[in-house]
């Protein structure tokens, strides 16, 4: 008896959207805003008391997940077997476009038999991301609700949609950078340059490209490193080894690239070098690797020369064992001279 009052009850209270059979009790819109925690905002279906999805704004952000929840109910044979949220995002005042499904899979089962809930939560990887391609400019979010059934005793399709108007919230889309950038540094570590950088949000954000000059006017692309727009927030530092910097002054510039190839220059900055001799080898097997800014040059011990850097690959493989003498230029007319074996 209280499950037949209770769906009357239902059937009375929520043009639309119950039946004797089976219905929707509760439905929400859940919202997360630039990463934030999500908010649930009630429709139609309002046995919570909830706060209301209809006429609220989301203010300005660059990032909207939106996921759903409904609490249905079903007696007398009558099965639920699924539940959607549809949704359209369109500037305000403009052409509003199609409905597109968000399923929101079975949850859980409630306390009344036959009740259950259906959720998509952002907060745990549900929900669909809908601002971050939008252009800026002020965007309307309709929405309503719909849950199917086996037909026993119910329509296969229940909707819950405001008497045919649906529900409305809004949000303004920022005019935002893709990557905004908090940290840039480089480091002399040994014979190379640790490039460092760090981002506190990165939206649609292809890859990095670093490039090196010595006067300010050339640059030369050194590398790229692929974005990791998508991933977690504590994942978002960055890293570059430079392995053929020039003695002296070193001018790096950190440019970034979207999805849709549109460059920005982010910043520069300027590290020293000072190339340490200490590291030259005095033993070598098949391999004698020398900073492509630097001349080097390998003589036997009767001056003939037997390999430099400048023509011939780090291959030394096909030399004979021996005792060599290395002799290095590093473009400020400073040489030097050292004396090293082949094995």
């Amino acid at each position: 008896m209280r499950r037949i009052i209770y769906s009357l009850f239902l059937l009375l209270s929520y043009n639309g959207n119950s039946y004797g059979s089976a219905g929707i009790f509760q439905d929400y819109v859940a919202a997360s805003v630039n990463g934030g925690s999500a908010s649930f905002l009630a429709g139609g279906a309002n046995a919570d008391g909830a706060a209301l999805f209809q006429s609220s704004d989301y203010g300005s952000l660059n990032s909207l997940i939106v996921g759903g929840e409904i609490k249905s109910f079903k007696n007398n044979g009558t099965d639920v077997t699924s539940a959607s949220l549809f949704y359209r995002v369109y500037l305000t005042g403009g052409s509003p476009g199609s409905f597109i499904a968000l399923s929101l899979p079975y949850d859980s089962d409630l306390g009344p038999p036959g009740d259950q809930k259906w959720l998509s939560n952002p907060d745990v990887g549900g929900g669909i991301e809908i601002a971050a391609g939008l252009a800026p400019g002020d965007y309307t979010l309709e929405v309503f609700w719909e849950i199917t059934t086996n037909g026993v005793d119910a329509p296969a399709v229940i909707t819950e949609n405001n008497g045919g108007s649906n529900y409305t919230a809004t949000f303004t889309r920022e005019a935002v950078a893709p990557v905004i950038l908090s940290s840039f540094s480089g480091i002399q570590e040994r014979n190379e340059i640790q490039l460092n950088w760090e981002v506190e949000a990165e939206i649609n954000n292809d890859y990095f490209e670093l490039y090196r000059s010595n006067d300010n006017s050339t640059w030369t692309s050194i590398g790229r490193v692929s974005g990791k727009f998508g991933r977690a927030k504590s994942d978002r530092q960055y890293r570059f080894w430079d392995s053929n910097p020039v003695i002296g002054k070193n001018l790096y510039e950190l440019r970034q690239y979207d999805l849709d190839g549109t460059e920005s220059n982010l910043d520069k900055i300027e590290v020293s070098y000072d190339y340490q001799l200490s590291n030259i080898p005095n033993l070598i097997t098949d391999q004698l690797i020398i900073p492509t800014n630097l001349s080097a040059s390998l003589y036997n011990l009767s001056g003939q020369l037997v390999w430099n850097n400048k023509s011939q690959s780090s291959d030394v493989t096909t030399l004979r064992s021996g005792i060599y003498v290395l002799t290095i230029s590093d473009g400020e007319k400073n040489n030097y001279s050292y004396r090293i074996i082949k094995q």
